[in-house]
């Protein structure tokens, strides 16, 4: 079991290789860019509001929040690509999401330690 637990992004990661050789990526339209930044900004925030609500501080609330600060799952794109449920759309949100993460993700880690 554990040999699978630790495959899974591996074998995730080269499903959705495998998937994006037939899906061409959208250039960035409104609706693209602003999937990304509700996923990065927005799942920031709303971790922090519901950290609060819940009464939470240090550790435990830091994981928390910057957990919901990450970019979209791999997972959603490869579910997308296999419905056929607008899979350049779910490949570009990924991709540009998991870029993006690279610039917002230190920002929240350094934020969450100061601040909570």
């Amino acid at each position: 079991m554990t040999f699978i637990c630790e495959a899974y992004v591996a074998l995730a990661l080269m499903t959705l290789g495998a998937q994006m050789a037939n899906v061409r990526l959208v250039r960035a339209p409104l609706d693209l860019v602003l999937s990304v930044v509700l996923r990065l900004v927005g799942g920031a925030l709303v971790g922090l509001v519901l950290v609060k609500a819940m009464g939470l501080d240090g550790l435990l609330a830091q994981i928390l929040v910057i957990g919901a600060a990450g970019p979209s799952a791999v997972s959603s794109a490869v579910v997308a690509i296999e419905f056929k449920n607008r899979p350049d759309f779910a490949a570009s949100a990924v991709l540009l999401s998991t870029l993006g993460a690279g610039l917002t993700v230190p920002v929240v880690i350094f934020l969450a330690q100061a601040y909570l």
